[in-house]
């Protein structure tokens, strides 16, 4: 196990491995991270520069083969002495994880899959909101510059669901039907160009709006995922989301918790990676799945 040690307005390293021993090998450990995000005075990782930095509210590091602690919570590092959930993704075995129903967002938690949306790609999420707030977020990957696609599924400021499928922000489009608090599925096909709730029984639209570039950014769940970083969380339970490219599964996430630890988020099925929170506080887990 290695863990992640702050101190005030800076970041350093402390590597031990299962046994509590202290490790040396400082340059290959930081070599497993790779930004993100954006961040003020970023941390290089891989590069040259590997010397501390203040970072931002708005850096995400994505982590590979370790999970990284402080204070018995998972994935914490400070900014001018405030300390932020910065998200993990840890590789593993399914048989280390307990299957939850679902993972409950109070509003302040939201997953990153770390998946970059292409005009050929499927996202079918299911969920169900608990508060029914303008701008809360089903799927979000979201950008102002024509060079990248947005993607994203969400109850508009008129209380409608709503969906973005289209080259730069914009294009926003409402549905005119209403959600509610009910468990559903959303089917988000960027390459049939539908969307659809419970495979049309709820919702059924042809997508509107001109989509022929990759997103720049990962797209999120429960919340938006731009320039700014993640923001714009939801409240609701989060039961499963799988995606696809061209027909082919990259991600099959499962609501789970890591069994010895208790960290709650989900694991991909296809690629063996643990994604958890990258928003502030934990998700509450639902019951375990026999």
């Amino acid at each position: 196990m290695s863990y992640w040690n702050s101190t005030d307005k800076a970041l350093c390293f402390s590597i031990y491995d299962e046994d509590g021993n202290l490790l040396s090998s400082y340059e290959k450990y930081v070599d497993n991270f790779r930004s993100i995000g954006t961040a003020t005075n970023p941390i290089v990782f891989g590069g040259e520069n590997r010397t501390s930095s203040t970072f931002s509210a708005k850096s995400n590091f994505s982590i590979s083969e370790t999970f990284i602690e402080l204070d018995n919570e998972l994935l914490w590092g400070t900014t001018n002495s405030k300390t932020q959930n910065m998200g993990i993704f840890h590789f593993g075995d399914w048989n280390e994880f307990t299957e939850v129903s679902y993972i409950e967002s109070t509003g302040t938690q939201l997953l990153d899959t770390d998946y970059i949306m292409t005009p050929n790609s499927k996202v079918i999420v299911t969920q169900k909101f608990n508060l029914l707030t303008a701008q809360s977020i089903i799927l979000d990957t979201d950008m102002s510059d024509t060079n990248y696609g947005s993607y994203q599924a969400y109850i508009n400021g008129a209380g409608y669901l709503a969906y973005s499928c289209n080259d730069g922000r914009g294009s926003y489009t409402s549905t005119y039907v209403l959600p509610d608090t009910a468990i559903h599925t959303y089917e988000y096909d960027v390459k049939n160009k539908t969307y659809k709730v419970d495979n049309g029984q709820y919702l059924d639209v042809l997508m509107v709006g001109n989509i022929t570039k990759n997103s720049k950014h990962t797209l999120s769940l429960l919340g938006k995922h731009d320039d700014n970083g993640f923001s714009t969380v939801t409240s609701a339970n989060l039961y499963g989301c799988i995606i696809e490219e061209d027909g082919i599964i990259k991600r099959n996430l499962k609501p789970c918790y890591h069994t010895a630890t208790g960290i709650i988020g989900m694991f991909d099925m296809v690629n063996n990676k643990f994604y958890t929170n990258v928003g502030t506080g934990t998700f509450i887990k639902g019951p375990d799945v026999n």
